[in-house]
């Protein structure tokens, strides 16, 4: 798993990606978590690439929303704060102010990755980009959000 960690920051972010998943067929359920977002040693954000399909844990459980094809090249761009986030594959809005998984005060760590344990899933990634989204009325802030 490779993670890139923050300072602590508590505004508007959003991470960008060119992603693709080669499921296991023998074990379909395993995936990739194209990906996650952290606050304070909680998970913020789950993003799920499994069974086929594109899901988030809504804090409860696994929500799927659409499908996804083994092998295919796909474009990601997430969109958060601290109480929910969006979700664009290919531009298309898959996750519409989906809830955090749990709720932070701020997210420290941004993560990519697939299960702890070897699966026989491929996973890449490439053309990672984690950016700040300033707010207008502050004109002192900065956009980077690296430590």
């Amino acid at each position: 798993m490779q993670k890139q960690c923050i300072r602590p920051y508590s505004g508007k972010f959003s991470v960008e990606c060119d992603f693709q998943v080669n499921f296991n067929p023998e074990r379909p359920s395993e995936g990739a978590t194209p990906i996650y977002v952290h606050g304070g040693g909680a998970y913020a954000i789950s993003t799920f690439a499994m069974n086929g399909q594109w899901g988030y844990h809504d804090g409860k459980q696994i929500v799927y929303v659409a499908p996804v094809e083994s092998g295919k090249n796909y474009h990601l761009k997430c969109i958060g704060d601290t109480d929910t986030f969006d979700l664009y594959v290919d531009g298309v809005l898959l996750m519409d102010d989906a809830p955090f998984r749990n709720k932070v005060e701020s997210v420290n760590k941004i993560a990519f990755g697939t299960g702890g344990e070897p699966i026989g899933t491929e996973v890449f990634w490439d053309n990672v980009e984690i950016k700040a989204i300033p707010n207008p009325f502050n004109t002192f802030g900065n956009s980077s959000l690296a430590a």
